[in-house]
């Protein structure tokens, strides 16, 4: 529970702190435009869908390999008195 706690208020701390910056604009305009956040570049239509294309397998690899053999099953506790 305290590690819960923990990471949710590292969230919250981090939410706040992104909109103090106005970083959830920087990121909507990148996404839906190609603009680079602090520049005047900007990334072609291709770019920009390969770049998603790329995140989109990476995200789906990584959630993929977690699910699959990496988490750890429950450790059962031995059962007492099983001798009667």
């Amino acid at each position: 529970m305290k590690k819960q706690v923990i990471r949710y208020s590292n969230v919250g701390s981090a939410i706040i702190i992104l909109s103090s910056l106005g970083a959830w604009e920087s990121i909507a305009f990148f996404l839906m435009a190609g603009v680079v956040p602090g520049t005047n570049i900007t990334l072609s239509p291709l770019a920009m869908t390969s770049l998603l294309a790329t995140a989109g397998v990476v995200c789906l690899y990584i959630s993929l390999h977690l699910r699959h053999g990496t988490a750890t099953p429950p450790v059962m506790p031995k059962r007492r008195y099983s001798k009667v």
